[in-house]
């Protein structure tokens, strides 16, 4: 526990020692040693292989790239917010169409004294999805041609999830201005190999 604390306050190389002993009396003593390092901050986090979207864009969704104060308040570095970014990184490409990208940690870059790191990950973003074909089943209150004419995703379009999420929002609207409140959309996706 002591090690995690120090971890999440950015002591990327913390080391703790757990001894014990007894004491003249019999009794059991325990000693904890505490190495604690220097104090580590994200000097930078950098994506290689991101192409075909904006860089940005990948680096707003994360959590541990410095932000615009850092040069007054620096970003502690951790580890598990790294972590957890490759995911992020990874659910965000992968949300923007290229269903089979790939995200892993490249390499960390200390500064001399190890009080700095530059993040770098590395993206295969793959080939991007774009959608064929839209089909709609069991529809009969409302026109396939009042769906797609607020469907936000579209034949030929890149697939994108915050677009599908768009689509299903807009057909509930629809479906709730005929009085149809409690109607289920469900998105059935399949993909060509």
């Amino acid at each position: 526990r002591i090690r995690d604390h120090y971890l999440e306050d950015g002591y990327a190389f913390v080391q703790v020692d757990v001894g014990s002993r007894t004491d003249e009396k019999g009794r059991w003593v325990g000693r904890v040693r505490v190495y604690e390092g220097p104090r580590v901050s994200t000097e930078g986090v950098y994506i290689d292989g991101l192409t075909a979207l904006d860089p940005d864009d990948a680096l707003g969704v994360m959590r541990s790239p410095p932000g615009f104060w850092s040069w007054l308040i620096s970003k502690d570095f951790v580890r598990s917010e790294v972590d957890s970014d490759v995911l992020l990184l990874e659910s965000f490409v992968r949300g923007e169409g290229y269903l089979d990208a790939r995200v892993a940690l490249q390499r960390l870059d200390w500064s001399e004294d190890r009080s700095e790191v530059a993040v770098t990950m590395l993206v295969e973003q793959g080939p991007r999805y774009t959608v064929r074909s839209m089909r709609f089943e069991g529809v009969s209150a409302l026109t396939e041609v009042e769906l797609r004419a607020v469907a936000k995703v579209a034949e030929g379009s890149p697939w994108r999830r915050p677009d599908v999420a768009r689509t299903i929002r807009a057909f509930r609207d629809l479906y709730g201005k005929h009085g149809y409140v409690d109607a289920e959309i469900e998105p059935r996706e399949l993909y060509d190999e």
